[in-house]
């Protein structure tokens, strides 16, 4: 291969230019956009979405998401891996191939993934403290499989997968965001809508002359209701009142539950797991 909706869910239309329209959709119900109006800093965003990442692991994340990627992942493959975080795919990863480079912005998140790789033991992991956008790939080694995963606050979404295009060999995997169980809630009671999902990335992949392959991934699972919201007060940025009404709708329709005196709030999303073969 030559390597070259209901609203704000993705536009329809066959002449939609996607990138423009992703830009588009980003700037208004993007993790930037939303902190802006929260009137909170990325990095104090990052400090708490430890105890949210936490909570998730607790229940099995990233679970069949990551039984996919490492399926891709040959023992000799080096793998990069774009917005690594504390390294949720980065280590296990590192487990089972050659190398890892993890790309990471956060100055927390990248002392984080220092930190576990450090605990883990691993000496095949490269840490590039910096955006997608500022990495140089030619001085990077060269990858078998790139990978990014929630990870796409990029404006210029088209420049970026142009970029992982070139920097992967053989496999390109992406994991964004499909839908959740909230989604109707938020607009319904705030008029929130959800950031940008995985159509776009697949539609400009296509615009691009590549054919992704898609495969959307349903979780369920539990999660303590205060972390819930505690993570909602930056992203989307519901205020304390907001949180109020929120807990008060989701009691009202049976969603919570309690367990060893805790609340939790059961919830439901769909992850796009999308690949493209070089």
């Amino acid at each position: 291969m030559n390597k070259s909706m209901t609203a704000r869910e993705g536009p329809s239309a066959s002449s939609t230019d996607w990138a423009a329209a992703w830009q588009d959709h980003l700037v208004h119900s993007g993790l930037e956009a939303n902190l802006s109006r929260a009137g909170v800093s990325e990095e104090a965003f990052w400090q708490r979405f430890g105890k949210w990442t936490e909570a998730l692991e607790k229940d099995g994340y990233p679970g069949a998401l990551l039984d996919r990627v490492l399926r891709m992942v040959r023992s000799s493959d080096r793998v990069l891996d774009i917005g690594a975080g504390a390294g949720t795919y980065a280590l296990p990863i590192a487990r089972t191939s050659s190398h890892v480079t993890a790309v990471e912005p956060s100055p927390v998140q990248a002392s984080r993934l220092e930190a576990n790789v450090l605990a883990a033991g691993l000496e095949n992991v490269s840490v590039l403290p910096c955006r997608w956008d500022e990495v140089d790939i030619s001085a990077t080694g060269g990858h078998d499989v790139v990978l990014a995963a929630f990870c796409f606050q990029m404006p210029d979404i088209r420049t970026a997968l142009e970029t992982m295009c070139t920097a992967a060999r053989r496999s390109l995997i992406l994991i964004h965001a499909a839908s959740h169980d909230l989604t109707e809630t938020l607009r319904t009671l705030f008029g929130i809508e959800s950031g940008p999902n995985y159509l776009y990335l697949q539609e400009v992949l296509r615009s691009m002359g590549y054919a992704p392959e898609v495969e959307l991934i349903p979780r369920m699972y539990r999660v303590p209701l205060e972390t819930q919201l505690e993570i909602f007060r930056y992203n989307p940025g519901l205020t304390g009142s907001q949180c109020e009404k929120l807990r008060d709708c989701l009691e009202s329709e049976g969603r919570l539950l309690n367990e060893n005196g805790e609340v939790l709030m059961e919830r439901t999303n769909t992850s796009a797991f999308i690949h493209v073969a070089f």
